[in-house]
């Protein structure tokens, strides 16, 4: 396990006061509870601020330049007029799926 880092920062009363409550409901340390709630807004904050790197944006780019590569198992039938998937006896039918 790596070594512990130390942060000091000042907080007002009111919001140390405030902490050290919500620490105590949740049965933790000031510490603890600072930590957990600081890393859950970073995880917020990095999830919607992290950009992609430029080369792998370009390398993004350029793959989706590239000719399309077909997969023969995988490639869609020809549409036959006057066919649809409900006529298809290969394709089970739908269902609504109630959550």
């Amino acid at each position: 396990m790596a070594m512990a880092t130390r942060l000091n920062f000042r907080v007002r009363p009111d919001s140390e006061q405030r902490l050290r409550a919500a620490a105590v409901a949740c049965e933790e340390s000031l510490t603890d509870f600072v930590i957990a709630a600081a890393e859950e807004r970073a995880e917020e904050v990095l999830a919607t601020h992290t950009l992609v790197p430029p080369d792998y944006f370009d390398r993004l780019i350029a793959a989706l330049d590239e000719p399309v590569e077909t997969m023969g198992h995988c490639a869609r039938r020809p549409a036959v007029p006057g066919s649809s998937p409900r006529s298809d006896p290969t394709i089970a039918e739908a269902r609504p799926v109630h959550v």
